[in-house]
């Protein structure tokens, strides 16, 4: 199994909050979603929206 490394940085917000995390390569979107919810402290009530290079 294969590990990437990803940065998390929320928008418009001082001082910055940011996470990295280690995932799978073929983890799946939905999978990703309950990671980072995990990994920022949050119950699924927030509003997102993934971003990759400039594609949303």
């Amino acid at each position: 199994m294969s590990i990437i490394e990803i940065k998390v940085a929320l928008e418009y917000i001082e001082p910055a909050v940011t996470r990295t995390l280690q995932v799978p390569t073929d983890i799946r979107l939905d999978r990703l979603h309950l990671t980072l919810q995990a990994a920022m402290g949050w119950t699924s009530s927030h509003l997102y929206m993934f971003e990759a290079e400039g594609a949303t």
